[in-house]
């Protein structure tokens, strides 16, 4: 009788164990995770959505909330890259209203694209996104660690 009190006292003592170094390894995985540097954030909703009124930069978090989705940039060199396209093309166009579909903020940067890949910096027309394309497989790579930026009221 004693030895199966002893084993059962053992067995709960191993459980315990296990417990309390599985709840400490999932608080550091959270940590870990806490410490990566946001850079900036990609707000985005699906480029054929049909609205009745084109959607401007300045609106279009608050026209689109329930459709929008943000991802959190945390790579260094996608930042670069955009900063660097953006200084590839500091002439400014003829003025052009472009119907939002994407909006990244980086800082004091706020670029809004439309569907085709036209931008804004800052309000002022620049013409033709050149990494476009790089921006959406960055997208579609990240859509994992997207959120909705509201959801549905109920």
């Amino acid at each position: 009788m004693e030895i199966n009190l002893k084993c059962k006292i053992n067995i709960l003592i191993g459980i315990f164990v296990i417990i309390c170094f599985s709840c400490n390894r999932k608080d550091n995985v959270k940590v870990e995770s806490q410490n990566v540097k946001i850079l900036g954030t990609i707000y985005y909703t699906d480029p054929s959505l049909t609205t009745f009124k084109a959607v401007d930069c300045n609106n279009f978090k608050e026209a689109l909330r329930y459709s929008i989705s943000y991802i959190p940039i945390t790579d260094l060199t996608f930042i670069k890259k955009i900063k660097g396209e953006i200084e590839l093309n500091k002439n400014s166009k003829d003025e052009e209203f472009i119907d939002v579909r994407y909006k990244i903020e980086i800082d004091k940067i706020v670029l809004c694209l439309d569907e085709r890949g036209n931008y804004t910096l800052n309000n002022i027309y620049m013409g033709k996104f050149n990494y476009f394309e790089e921006l959406i497989k960055y997208i579609e790579t990240n859509k994992k660690n997207s959120k909705l930026l509201e959801p549905l009221p109920e």
